[in-house]
C-alpha cells in the first residue's frame, strides 16, 4: 500500500507536511494573542493544533507570528524541532532542544528530521488507507 502524503497551508504562516501518521509543521502557531496589539485579530480563525506523537516542527525564525513557545514545547515533548542556528540559544534558554542548521550547510534540520521521520515511519507501518 502506498503511504498517505499531503501538504497543506493552514492558518497564518503554518504549513503541514504529512506522511501517514507523521507530520512536519512549519512555523506552527496557535496563540495569536501576542500579535493582536500590533497586527490586530486574525482575518481567519487559528484553530488549535493537535500534537500527537509523530508531530515535528521547523521554525524559520522566532518572531511571534512564526513561533508559539507553548505549542513548540508541546511538540518538542515527543517530536523534533528544527531551526536556524542563530535561534538555537534562545530556544535552549526557553527549554527546547532544537536541531540547528546554518544557511547553506549540506546537512539541514530537514535532513535530520527526514531521517527521524523515515526511521519512525519504518518502525510503525500504517494501517490507514489513502485519503
Amino acid at each position: 500500500m502506498r503511504p498517505t502524503r499531503s501538504v497543506r497551508r493552514l492558518a497564518w504562516a503554518r504549513i503541514e507536511i504529512r506522511l501517514d501518521d507523521t507530520r512536519l509543521l512549519i512555523d506552527p502557531l496557535e496563540n495569536v494573542a501576542p500579535l493582536a496589539p500590533v497586527m490586530g485579530p486574525p482575518h481567519r480563525p487559528v484553530d488549535p493544533v493537535d500534537t500527537p506523537p509523530g508531530t515535528h516542527a521547523l521554525i524559520t525564525h522566532l518572531h511571534p507570528d512564526h513561533y508559539d513557545h507553548d505549542l513548540i514545547a508541546r511538540i518538542a515533548a515527543t517530536g523534533t524541532i528544527g531551526c536556524h542556528t542563530p535561534s538555537t540559544a534562545a530556544l535552549h534558554e526557553a527549554g527546547i532542544t532544537p536541531v540547528a542548521q546554518d544557511n547553506g550547510a549540506k546537512t539541514s534540520p530537514a535532513s535530520a528530521m527526514s531521517s527521524t521521520l523515515r526511521s519512525r515511519h519504518k518502525r510503525k507501518p500504517s494501517s490507514r488507507s489513502n485519503r
